[in-house]
């Protein structure tokens, strides 16, 4: 009897307990993105936009989220002025993604990481993407195929990550790169297409200023470019060497390779730097006339190939070397080459923007599948 009093009165407790938590659940708001631009209007210097998108627990809500906006000079000013917008507890733990419009990143990130990184709650996974346009509309926005459009956001990041289309950006990274002084940051950049979130490109910074951007389609070969990877995808118009005839190729399954050597010169700029980049993989799709059964002409293909990233890749260096953003580490190879005197008294970015740089590409076709 004791013993059955006892179960009846611990099921009891556990059922108040898992009410109570339900109930401590319900009364949290689970920040999933904030977002930063700049308001239409600036009354005064130094006022920001901040955007929280929180997505609703509660399965009877027909908004699967809830945004909220504040304008102030500071993010504790901020926090405030938001916290006073919900019934909720805002809390930091969950959030997954920051926004950041390109007008704010055009002034300069440095601060707003820094705030991110110094609350305690918010991990280093965190993703940062530059929006080409304003956060705040793609936040308020109902896109018909995403409900959630944070989550949408952050999972097509993700998933353009993973096949290189866009470098990876959390606030680990980005704070590692800018505070590396032989490299600079970058971070994805998307913009809002009607019905639909698209990659953008790849934003390039000088420290921590944005200064131009990739474009999306070349996004494979900038990462070719950046380091070593295994995985991806990448379509290219490519010339046929005999018959002069523009061909389409995809290569998927790819395996790069990359090294930097730097040769130090008697020229002004002291160093040439040549990019050795080995390619791997699989064509997937061919719609030209080689037979790549046959070495020769499979050779010829990987030759064409070759030459196309090769071109690519030089136009992409000299533009980013233009805007002095050193987003492939080229100034961690110079001064792993330098003494420390010589690095130091070095003024990275000048000279960087006058470098002779130089491609070297190999390509491999592993195998064709049915392709004849």
């Amino acid at each position: 009897m004791l013993r059955s009093n006892c179960r009846i009165l611990f099921i009891i407790v556990c059922f108040l307990a898992g009410c109570d938590d339900q109930r401590t659940i319900e009364d949290l708001g689970f920040i999933h993105t904030v977002g930063y631009d700049l308001p239409e209007k600036v009354t005064e210097p130094g006022m920001r936009r901040i955007m929280l998108s929180i997505p609703n627990l509660e399965h009877q809500k027909t908004e699967k989220r809830q945004v909220l906006t504040a304008i102030s000079k500071g993010n504790k000013e901020a926090r405030i002025k938001l916290a006073q917008q919900t019934d909720k507890q805002l809390v930091s733990g969950q959030i997954r993604n920051a926004l950041f419009g390109i007008d704010i990143a055009k002034k300069g990130l440095l601060n707003y990481i820094d705030t991110l990184v110094r609350d305690p709650a918010i991990g280093p996974n965190v993703k940062i993407t530059i929006v080409d346009g304003s956060p705040y509309e793609i936040l308020h926005k109902n896109y018909p195929q995403h409900k959630v459009t944070g989550r949408y956001i952050d999972r097509l990041i993700e998933k353009e990550a993973q096949v290189q289309s866009v470098p990876e950006a959390t606030i680990y990274t980005w704070s590692r790169d800018f505070y590396d002084d032989g490299i600079d940051p970058v971070a994805p950049l998307i913009r809002d297409a009607k019905d639909h979130v698209m990659i953008s490109g790849v934003a390039l910074f000088n420290e921590h200023k944005y200064v131009g951007k990739i474009e999306q389609k070349n996004g494979v070969i900038f990462s070719f470019l950046r380091g070593d990877f295994r995985r991806g995808e990448i379509s290219m118009e490519v010339t046929n060497e005999k018959t002069k005839k523009k061909e389409i190729v995809l290569l998927s399954s790819l395996i790069n390779k990359r090294k930097i050597d730097v040769i130090k010169t008697n020229r002004p700029t002291k160093y040439k730097i040549i990019m050795k980049i080995a390619i791997i993989g699989s064509v997937l799709e061919y719609d030209g006339s080689l037979e790549l059964s046959d070495d020769n002409q499979k050779r010829s293909l990987e030759k064409a190939i070759a030459q196309y990233i090769k071109k690519t890749a030089h136009d992409i260096t000299a533009y980013m070397q233009q805007v002095q953003a050193d987003g492939f580490g080229i100034g961690t190879a110079v001064r792993n080459h330098s003494t420390y005197e010589e690095w130091k008294a070095m003024k990275w970015h000048e000279v960087y923007s006058n470098l002779e740089v130089v491609h070297d590409i190999e390509v491999k076709i592993r195998d064709f599948g049915k392709l004849k």
